[in-house]
């Protein structure tokens, strides 16, 4: 495999200072023969030679050992021969996704084992020249661009963590470098093929964290609610949730529930829960996962395999791995799943060789009926090998109204979104809470974070000629409004219909 334009390099120390040219058409041996002024008694050179046979032949595994265990590995100019042939299999798209992803793992593997260490400072250097070229990688072949997009970001998220890491940066390119059009693929036997076609776990979490990522949304208005103990607990007495949450996370507790009114922003807290555990999760750590109850069939067996499914991201046999692996189950909307039946008792959470996990479960406030607990509280007996106590088991949190201060951030961030529509007019921030502050009694409504966005849509599309007015005409221009986005809608999608 050789490289398709000219990389002039400015080393500075790898090896003495003097630059490095790679030219198209030439290989790797070639190259380092040539510019290092090597011979085939240099020991490390005779396994780098190796090593590219490995990869020629499609030994991937055999290569994979080979480079973690000569005895040359932590030579810098060892290692900075083998980040190059990875370059190069992360470039080359005939590798295909999987051995493209484990390439670049290997750059990752090879910066972390040389931590601390100041003789190998320009092999990390060369590491992230390596991979933001990759993450640099144009368009050539729709038929391949889409998993370069994914083997391009992969790269640059490597790259940028390094980067946090330490203080060495990439190497001065004059070009970038691609790879090479090649008519052939690595050849190997089905069986080694397979095996080195398995992503680790590693791999395919980080697949999983960067799936769930593109689903977030940072411009969504966000203002972290605050809590209280429970449904009798006092107003005055609130905490923000995410600490709670976060401390229950870090204890024994198996169950946690998270009431709240409509539209107070149990879904929302939700997505930004996940969010802040996928930005924050390392292999090792529990796994958060997302599930929306309303969309999964069956919730009383196998939550966890029937979301995972509907991902299409774990094989079955990664399934069997993952039941050693901790869960942080956040599920969404229970009472929109009309459920009535505890889901941790009946998916056998918990208990032994079944799937560990943590659940925080959110549900409408008016849907519980008398001794809603035992819905959601573990069954002790069933888990009784975990010594926990019935406080740990179990416990939960109420989302408490706005207060005056999170109205005002609430508005202040409604304020600065962009307005795309044409007919409604864009007002400040003070001019929502002069407008509100004239309504009488509004201040109670607005305590509700979907009734406050509802509102504050609905303020400038009022024709009023007072700046003071009563509750009752913003219900009207309320119930009017929305009654004719509804009808819009609904005339949108018979449309639709009409014609597929």
């Amino acid at each position: 495999m050789s490289l398709a334009s000219v990389i002039q390099l400015d080393f500075g120390g790898v090896p003495e200072g003097l630059p490095v040219l790679i030219k198209s058409g030439q290989g790797l041996v070639d190259n380092l023969k040539k510019y290092f002024g090597l011979t085939n008694k240099n020991p490390w050179f005779r396994d780098v030679r190796e090593a590219q046979v490995m990869v020629s032949e499609g030994r991937l595994v055999d290569f994979n050992h080979f480079i973690c265990e000569v005895d040359c590995r932590q030579d810098p100019l060892f290692q900075w021969s083998v980040c190059l042939i990875l370059g190069e299999m992360a470039f080359d798209p005939s590798w295909g996704t999987t051995s493209r992803e484990q390439a670049i793992r290997l750059f990752g593997e090879i910066f972390k084992s040389n931590s601390g260490s100041d003789k190998h400072r320009d092999v990390h250097r060369w590491i992230l020249t390596l991979l933001h070229n990759i993450a640099e990688l144009p368009k050539i072949d729709p038929s391949v661009d889409f998993d370069n997009e994914a083997i391009k970001q992969q790269a640059l998220d490597l790259a940028l963590k390094f980067e946090c890491l330490g203080n060495e940066k990439a190497f001065s390119l004059e070009y970038s470098f691609l790879a090479k059009n090649s008519n052939r693929s690595p050849t190997m036997s089905k069986l080694l093929k397979a095996v080195a076609n398995t992503p680790s776990l590693e791999l395919v979490l980080d697949r999983l964290r960067h799936q769930r990522r593109e689903t977030y949304s940072r411009s969504d208005i966000y203002i972290p609610p605050m809590s209280k103990l429970n449904l009798n607990a006092s107003d005055e007495n609130t905490d923000p949730l995410h600490e709670r949450v976060h401390r229950f996370l870090k204890g024994n507790g198996l169950v946690m529930l998270i009431l709240g009114d409509s539209g107070a922003g149990k879904s929302t807290f939700n997505a930004r829960l996940e969010q802040d555990l996928w930005d924050t999760f390392s292999l090792g750590s529990p796994i958060p996962l997302l599930i929306d109850l309303k969309t999964v069939q069956d919730l009383d067996q196998d939550l966890i395999q029937r979301h995972h499914d509907s991902l299409h991201v774990f094989s079955a046999s990664r399934m069997d791995e993952l039941r050693s692996q901790e869960f942080i189950l956040i599920c969404d909307g229970y009472d929109e799943s009309q459920c009535r039946r505890n889901l941790h008792t009946n998916n056998r959470f918990n208990r032994r060789k079944q799937w560990k996990a943590k659940m925080i479960i959110s549900c409408r406030t008016q849907y519980l009926t008398v001794g809603y607990q035992s819905s959601f509280a573990p069954q002790q007996d069933a888990v009784a090998h975990l010594r926990l106590s019935p406080s740990e088991l179990f416990t939960e949190a109420l989302i408490a109204p706005f207060n005056l201060d999170q109205i005002k951030e609430y508005i202040i961030q409604y304020a600065i979104i962009p307005d795309t529509s044409d007919n409604k007019p864009k007002w400040t921030a003070e001019q929502y809470m002069v407008r509100l502050e004239a309504i009488t009694y509004v201040m109670d409504l607005i305590k509700n974070p979907f009734m406050l966005k509802m509102i504050l849509d609905t303020l400038p599309k009022m024709s009023l000629t007072t700046t003071q007015i009563i509750r009752a005409e913003l219900y009207d221009e309320l119930v009017d409004l929305h009654y004719k986005n509804g009808l819009n809608r609904l005339t949108e999608q018979l449309s639709r219909q009409d014609g597929l």
